[in-house]
């Protein structure tokens, strides 16, 4: 199928207003039925189907447990601290591979790549940091320390 019908189509739908009809005074006829009306009078014929494809029920609900489970297999206990909004795109990307071509996106040079990185992934480390962390000890009662000491004792671990 050629585009360029399509194009034509969605540009003379975007142009052109389209409403729904009123049936009752508080109340609009459903979008498939406008879709369909639109179709039956000739003035759109691919832009229904889109709408059909885009507001129909699913047979099953297979495809809907593998997009949750994918997402569910991305949040692990080791990353439990993702944005939510880092999920939907990365569930989104993972569900629509057929549709996303990684290709045609640019490739970022080092400099821009760091600009675009949320401030949610950087991390700054300090180097005087690393000998803090053994004085890490003194925050701790001696007793906390000889009742680690003591359950080692009982089992025989050393």
């Amino acid at each position: 199928m050629h585009t360029q019908p399509v194009d034509e189509e969605l540009d003379r739908w975007l142009t052109k207003p389209t409403s729904l009809r009123a049936i009752r005074p508080d109340e609009v006829e459903p979008v498939l039925s406008s879709w369909k009306r639109q179709q039956e009078q000739g003035n759109f014929r691919f832009l229904p189907l889109v709408a059909r494809v885009l507001f129909s029920m699913p047979s099953s609900s297979a495809q809907i447990e593998r997009d949750f489970g994918a997402a569910g297999r991305m949040v692990t206990p080791q990353r439990s601290s993702l944005a939510p909004y880092n999920v939907d795109m990365a569930t989104f990307l993972n569900c629509n591979r057929s549709y996303v071509d990684i290709i045609q996106c640019p490739k970022l040079s080092p400099k821009c790549a760091g600009a675009r990185l949320p401030s949610n992934v950087l991390v700054n480390m300090v180097q005087d940091l690393d000998a803090e962390f053994g004085s890490m000890a003194n925050f701790f009662s001696g007793e906390s320390m000889n009742l680690g000491t003591l359950d080692n004792e009982d089992t025989g671990e050393v």
